[in-house]
């Protein structure tokens, strides 16, 4: 991967949730705290993604 300065991109801010009319409320669930684990964020990082922060849905809080 080639290093960017921060100066020349702005970071992505990826949100996921679950939806409430979601057919499958269970997968996405699990889909959902995977990606927010120490296992899913290394997924991202993989990517050149950096993770800033998780959120607590329930509680709207970092």
């Amino acid at each position: 991967m080639v290093p960017i300065p921060p100066a020349y991109f702005q970071p992505e801010i990826v949100a996921i949730a679950v939806l409430k009319d979601s057919k499958h409320p269970k997968t996405a669930s699990r889909f959902r705290d995977f990606m927010a684990s120490k296992q899913g964020i290394a997924v991202f990082e993989d990517f050149g993604f950096l993770p800033l922060a998780t959120v607590d849905a329930q509680e709207g809080k970092p």
